[in-house]
This record gives C-alpha cells, structure tokens and sequence, in this order.
C-alpha cells in the first residue's frame, strides 16, 4: 500500500467542560431557537472558545468537528449513528453537558458529553406526538421546549443532573409549529407557525415554565425563522420563496403581541436569521443564493441596515456563532458541507474561511465552548515490518522516535491500522496471510510482546486496512482474489474484542492497490492499478454497506496508461489528490458533494523532479492543508504548496533519500515533520511554516531491507 492516512487516537477528546466553560443562555435564548453559545468564562480569567462545531442532518447522523485553534478550520473527529430519521434541530445545556436533538419521527435524542473519559455517547430517546422540528432551552437548561407541527408545542423538564428530559406540561395544541424562540427575559414563548402565517405568544409561569397562550399575531406567509434582538423589543422574521423579504416587527414584551415595522430584502430564500452576542448585527443565511446577508441594528430602534451578502457553501439553512463571536458556522443542505467565517471584531463583516464537507445534508449546527483551544499532537507511532508493528513514542514537537516494543506476531507485517473507538490495532501478515488485532497500549510492558487476539484469515492477498467511520467495520482489501486479477473489499464486523465476523464483500476493478475512506465517511475509492481505474462507493453509515456508485478513468490518452497508486484527501474533504505513476502526474480533483464522484482534474506533470526515475509513489497531504508531499521512485521526496483559492499545486522543494527507496508517508497533525518509509525502516524530515523539507533527520532501520516494502507508517495523536 503506497498511501497512508493520519489515524486520530481514542474517542472524541471533546475536554469541554473539565477545561472550563458555561455558556451564555440569556442571549442564546433569542438568537433564533436553536443555537446555543457561551460568551464569557466561568473563572473570568479565560475566554471561552469554540472546541467543537456538530452538525446534524439526514439519516439522524452528527458529524462532530474539532476547531483548529489558529486557523478557525474545522477537522473532522468523529460520528454518532443515526436511526435513519432526520435530525432538525440542536440544542446545547448550558454547563455544556448534553445536546438535545428534534428527529423527523418524533423523537427527542439526547446525548451525553462526558468530558473526562473524552467521549459522547446516544442516552434513552424520548417519545413525543407529531413531528420535532424545533427545540429550545431556557437559560436554566431545566426547561426545554420542543415544536412539534400540526401537534403543537411541548414542555419538558430536564434533570439537573442526569440531563433526561421528560414531559412537563403540553402539547399545546391549536397551531403548526415549526420554530421557538425565547425572550430574552424567559418571561415569553414564541412559536413561528408557517401553515398558517402567524405568530403564537406564550407566557411562561417562572420556575415551573408551563406556558399560557397570550398573543397571535398575523404575518405574511412562507415564513422560515424568527429571532429577536437582545432587548427583547423587535422580533425579525425572515420569509422564502414569496418574497425574499426579512422584517422588522415591534413586539410586546408582556403579550407577544408583533406589529410590522420595516421590510427588507435579503437574498434568494433566506431560510434562517440569527442575531450576534451583543446585539448590534442580524445574519440570514439564503439557500437559494448560497450566501449570507449582513445587517446592522440599530441600537435604538432595532431597524435592520443591510450591508453585503456573502458567498458560502451551497444551501445554507443554519447559523451558529462561536462563544466569543468571532466565528460564524453555517450549516449547508445543498452542499452537505459547514462554512466558516471569521467575524470582523469591528464590524461584524464576514470573510469566509473554509468549508468541510459532513456525512450528510446539515439541517442543524450548534458551537460547542471550552475554555482553551485543543492543539492535535503526534504521541505515538505503529511501524510494521518484518519483525511484526513496531511501537514508538514521539518523544518531541520534532517527531524524534524512540522504540517502546514490538507488537503482534513476527511474520512481515505489511499494514496496521489502529480503531480509534476501541483502542485495537489491526496488522496484515503476509507470510501466513492473515489479519490479527491487539489491544493498543500507550505505556507497554517492553518486554512483553503483544498477543494476537484472532486466527488466520483465509485470504490470498491482504494489502490494506481501513477502519469504518463509526468502529464497527473493518474493510480489508484483497488485491489478487480472482483468476483476471480482480480484486475485492472484505467487510468484517469489529468491537473491543478484535475482529469479528466476515459480513460481505464488493468487487473492485484488477489489481487494486490502495483503499481510501472519504474524511466525511459517506465514500470510498478503490485505486485499481493494472484496470487504470477508480472504482467509487458510497457506504452507508448505518449499515457499513458498500455500493459501487461509478469507475472513473483518471489517466489521459496519450499519457501513457495512467496506473493509479496513491490518493489522499484535503482535510475539508472537498479535494482530492493523486499521483499516476505511469502518467508521470499529479492530479487535482474536486470531490462532488451530492455523490463523491472526482470532478474537475486539474494535472501537474512531475517532469523537472531531479531523481533519475519521476514516477510519483505515495501522496500525503498535511493535516492543515497547506502542502503535499509526494515520493518519487527515484528516490526523491517532494513538498508541494496547495494553492488555497484553487487547491492546484505548485512545487517548493525536494529532498533525496538515495539508497533508501522511499514509500509511503505520513505528516505530522501540526505540520512540522514527515515520516517516509524507507528499505529497512522509517525516516524523518523536517518541515517548516512554507512546506519546505530538510532532512533527513533520522532514520529507523529495523533490519527489514526489502525493495519492494509498501508499509505504511501511521501516526497516533492526541487532542491536548
């Protein structure tokens, strides 16, 4: 296997709470239902920031991304399932404990962030009549509310310590409710009712929260959102398809009562409004024209001022800001994907940072606050070879290796995987070709050799492993299975205890040589070397089923025959990138959101490269998006820059490991030094802040002096 894919370690290290942090519900209450954020500290000596960003969307999947600290990009970390219904709404507790979400069915799921074993795990659902579009905490986090359709609106109390949510008081019935929004005051209640074009006001009996009905109010129709300002005078209601409008209500603070004041456009269908922490800008995200619009606000008057819309992802339909406002996320429909924009601390305008790709459509998108922000850092290394997986430790931030043990069975082990949920890791032995798994261990007895945990496998070619999104899959690829060289995915049931059961398996094209899982975890791509092809398919999160969706060609006529060997993806899973050896290229490609297929190649040819031999190997590209570096048969390791408005790639510079036949490569999670597997062993280089390589620094010999060695290193890391 010629590619290898940074392998992050453990469970979510989410470290939310255990750092610090509350959230600011008095505002969170009137920002448009759904968001929730924290704005100051719990000790006052620490801003709080935006550690986590979780989307919700079809299929009930959440997709829960890390914040990059520096560069404001979100990472992918990890997936909770879903039971096949959409989720359409979040919610956040206050001391950040819990995350409450409104399914299609009627459910109300809750799920628990347990800070210091670094995990999130699905608690008991809750059963409610109707449909959950909406839900909404008061700042307490001691009463939610959740709309529930043509079935009204429910109360609920939740338990201080437990975070289970049972029913309080309601339904109340008598309207169609689609959205909630609290007042500032926790003294109202409103219920947007699209159906029938108005506004239904509540009173709320404090500390109980049982509601009365107060006011209804007339507004135009086709409604999508509603959010108030932070006084709790002027209520802002945006409309889709009819109008494009978004106005400017004056609203009774004891009735509910809304009487028109201004009327705006914004852009094509704004489907949600959301107003900043301190109150003196409104964002509406527009799914038909794919931006956002900016307004001002009046500090008065509430009036709306609009001031540029701005260009995001396709299909925006929810908004949340970071704790300290720096960062707006919007969640996409269209573009299954969340945008990033860093806020302007001087005028709110917004400049869009990036966009990364999420397993599924996104209805819902909440910021998750910590006091800190978490850095991922390189803490181990799992090396196979001939003598089975060697264990380092990375013993500083300059990647220096120091050997701890050796794992598994002797018998040229040619691939380990770790799974990140259950801490096993999975190697391949050639030699009796089989796959064994082992229980991972950070601090090993060094004089004890690891156990295997599984028997032979009957397969005839093992090459790569990969590890489903959500730890209950293990996808082995067999390279020869058949007498025409094709080959095929095995699919294998696993857990705490290792490998399980054979599930399944899918026919790639011949020869395949490497097997990819997108970073969304929705496709996977097959490298078929001798069939010149990619095969696509998409998985189903639920299932771990695979279906072959499309074989794609990336070679050029005239090019030779292309022979694929290598693919790896941006961190925002919006581009891809490939090498074709016989092509002599490097191939660019944007990754469709809709269905995953490779669009759009833009090619780089590797002519000018110094080695004798410029037939491209292994590509790696960093975790930050910044550089890729490539290796060349003739022993040459390259660094090329990626472009960050096209993501085309340019050279920067090379290093030769002359004698070494360096393979596959892994990069550091914070950019500065790359692992290349070499005859033998394993070397480090040096990276800096431009992607320029030096070294080598190191090299590991092992004494497995093989020419032909594809071995992947793959790099354990942290949230710290």
């Amino acid at each position: 296997m010629l590619n290898v894919r940074t392998i992050f370690m453990a469970t979510l290290l989410l470290l939310l709470v255990a750092c610090g942090g509350s959230s600011s519900h008095e505002e969170a209450d009137q920002l448009g239902g759904d968001q929730v954020d924290g704005v100051d500290s719990s000790d006052g000596t620490q801003p709080i920031v935006s550690r986590l960003v979780v989307s919700s969307g079809q299929d009930g999947v959440l997709s829960l991304l890390w914040v990059d600290g520096p560069s404001g990009s979100l990472r992918h970390r990890s997936f909770l399932p879903g039971d096949g219904f959409s989720l359409e709404s979040l919610a956040l507790s206050p001391d950040g404990r819990f995350i409450y979400a409104a399914a299609g069915n009627g459910l109300l799921h809750t799920f628990a962030l347990d800070a210091t074993k670094g995990s999130v795990t699905e608690m008991p659902t809750l059963s409610l009549a109707g449909t959950a579009k909406s839900v909404v905490l008061d700042s307490s986090g001691g009463q939610l509310y959740v709309a529930l359709g043509s079935a009204g609106v429910a109360h609920l109390a939740i338990d201080p310590v437990t975070g289970v949510a049972t029913q309080s008081s309601g339904p109340y019935t008598g309207l169609d409710a689609s959205r909630l929004v609290l007042h500032p005051s926790g003294s109202l209640l409103l219920a947007l009712d699209r159906t029938n074009s108005k506004v239904v006001a509540y009173t709320r009996t404090l500390p109980g929260g049982t509601l009365s009905p107060a006011a209804s109010s007339t507004i135009d129709s086709q409604a999508t959102s509603i959010a108030l300002d932070l006084r709790g005078k002027v209520a802002y209601v945006t409309y889709n398809e009819s109008s494009d409008n978004v106005k400017v209500y004056d609203l009774n603070p004891s009735t509910g009562a809304l009487t028109p004041r201004q009327t705006l456009t914004a852009g094509s269908n704004p489907a949600v409004i959301l107003v900043n922490h301190d109150g003196t800008a409104a964002y509406v995200g527009n799914s038909g024209s794919n931006n956002v619009t900016r307004f001002t606000i009046a500090s008065e008057t509430g009036e709306l001022t609009k001031k540029e819309n701005v260009t995001g992802d396709e299909g925006p339909t929810s908004l949340a800001l970071s704790p300290a406002g720096d960062y707006l996320y919007s969640g996409n429909v269209t573009g299954s994907g969340v945008s990033v924009f860093r806020v302007s601390p001087s005028d709110g305008s917004l400049t869009l940072v990036d966009t990364i790709y999420v397993a599924y459509p996104v209805n819902a998108v909440v910021s998750v606050p910590g006091s800190a922000h978490l850095k991922q850092t390189a803490t181990h290394v799992l090396a196979p070879d001939k003598l089975g997986v060697q264990l380092y430790d990375v013993t500083d931030d300059q990647g220096t290796l120091s050997l701890k043990t050796t794992a598994g069975k002797p018998g040229s082990a040619v691939e380990a995987v770790l799974d990140p949920l259950y801490g096993v890791v999975y190697s391949v032995e050639s030699t009796d070709n089989k796959i064994v798994s082992f229980p991972f261990d950070r601090e090993p007895d060094t004089t004890t050799p690891y156990t295997a945990l599984d028997g032979p496998a009957d397969i005839p070619l093992l090459e790569t492993l990969v590890v489903g999104p959500l730890s209950r899959y293990l996808y082995v690829l067999d390279t020869r299975n058949q007498s025409d060289l094709a080959g095929r995915i095995l699919r294998y049931e696993i857990g705490p205890a290792g490998l399980g059961t054979l599930r399944g398996s899918t026919n790639t094209g011949s020869n395949p040589e490497a097997l990819l899982l997108h970073p969304a975890g929705r496709w996977m791509y097959s490298l078929n070397s001798f069939a010149d092809t990619i095969s696509l398919f998409e998985l189903s999160l639920s299932a771990g089923t695979l279906a072959l969706k499309k074989t794609m060609t990336p070679g050029q006529a005239g090019q030779g025959v292309g022979r694929p060997l290598s693919l790896d993806f941006h961190p925002n899973g919006r581009y891809a990138y490939l090498t074709l050896s016989h092509d002599r290229e490097l191939v660019r490609y944007h990754v469709a959101p809709t269905n995953g297929e490779l669009e759009t190649p833009s090619r780089t040819t590797t002519v000018g490269v110094s080695a004798v031999d410029d037939r491209p190997l292994s590509i790696a590209v960093d975790p930050q998006g910044h550089f890729a570096v490539v290796s060349f048969i003739g022993a040459e390791v390259v660094s090329y820059r990626i472009d960050p408005q096209d993501f085309t790639l340019s050279k920067v510079n090379s290093v030769l490991l002359d004698g070494l036949a360096p393979r596959s490569l892994a990069v550091d999670p914070q950019s500065r030094f790359v692992y290349v597997t070499v005859k033998g062993g394993t070397a480090r280089l040096l990276v800096d802040a431009d992607g320029k390589l030096s070294g080598p620094v190191q090299t590991e010999l092992t004494g497995d002096d093989s020419t032909t060695s594809y071995r992947a290193v793959t790099i354990v890391d942290e949230l710290k």
